[in-house]
């Protein structure tokens, strides 16, 4: 649901991949890093510029 109010009305199947990988990656992005000596909103800073990248291609 997430992904389909992050994309265009007239999304392509693509569009919607990126935006549901743009949320995985932010939890994906979190919980790779719990190992690194970060604090959480480092943490949070990179798994949200990690994201947006990834939202970027639907541009």
């Amino acid at each position: 649901m997430l992904a389909d109010l992050m994309t265009e009305p007239e999304r392509t199947p693509l569009d919607i991949y990126y935006a549901r990988q743009a949320l995985l990656a932010i939890s994906w992005s979190v919980s790779m890093m719990g190992d690194l000596d970060l604090p959480d909103d480092r943490m949070a800073d990179a798994a949200t510029d990690i994201a947006l990248g990834i939202l970027d291609r639907l541009a």
